[in-house]
């Protein structure tokens, strides 16, 4: 899962994009896996995904 996770930041937002992934990689639940999916799909920046996910406390 995070490596899909890798491929979207990378398609969307390029090298700038896989510089926040160590943060993602600390998430370990499955259904906060798949939020996040949704989270990057409708982010517009790699700073607007760890945002949300400070809102919504999904990074453990």
């Amino acid at each position: 899962m995070i490596e899909s996770l890798g491929a979207l930041l990378d398609v969307k937002f390029g090298f700038e994009g896989l510089t926040i992934l160590p943060q993602l990689m600390a998430v370990k639940d499955i259904q906060q896996l798949k939020q996040l999916i949704q989270v990057i799909k409708l982010a517009k920046t790699p700073n607007d995904v760890l945002s949300i996910l400070d809102k919504k406390s999904i990074v453990v």
